[in-house]
């Protein structure tokens, strides 16, 4: 195949055989995109930089997501400034995907040491609870909320 035109009109079966036949193993696991590019190309995409870990990027890939992410000046600071201001970057992101209210997403990135939990809230009778993290069950890992 020496285009997308041609196959434009493969069904994802088509386009899954086609690539095994090509040496691409877990063809059924990738998306109709990434096949076609596949085929055409004989290799996969690359994918979006800023999804990569920072720690294995070269300094010339960490200036581009810095360039993605509007920071002034790469150019002037090393890798591991770099690494910092990018990460965050992608802090500030998370929150803003948070269906926060603004005092929380503001309270949020002024703290310094932020650590993500998930459980089921237990809440008493006084208007107090705990945040149980393991197996739903009173433990040392309980996150008292007041």
């Amino acid at each position: 195949m020496s285009n997308n035109n041609e196959l434009k009109n493969k069904s994802k079966e088509d386009l899954i055989r086609i690539s095994k036949s090509l040496g691409l193993k877990n063809a059924d696991s990738y998306d109709l995109e990434d096949l076609k590019h596949y085929i055409v190309r004989g290799e996969l995409p690359e994918k979006n930089l800023k999804d990569k870990p920072v720690n294995s990027l070269k300094v010339s890939e960490l200036r581009e997501i810095a360039k993605e992410y509007g920071i002034e000046k790469s150019y002037n600071l090393k890798k591991d400034e770099l690494i910092e201001q990018i990460e965050a970057q992608r802090e500030s992101e998370k929150i803003k995907n948070l269906d926060l209210s603004k005092n929380a997403e503001e309270t949020l990135e002024s703290m310094e040491d932020k650590n993500y939990v998930s459980g089921i809230l237990e809440l008493h009778q006084d208007g107090y609870g705990f945040l149980r993290t393991i197996n739903y069950l009173p433990s040392e890992e309980d996150i008292y909320v007041s």
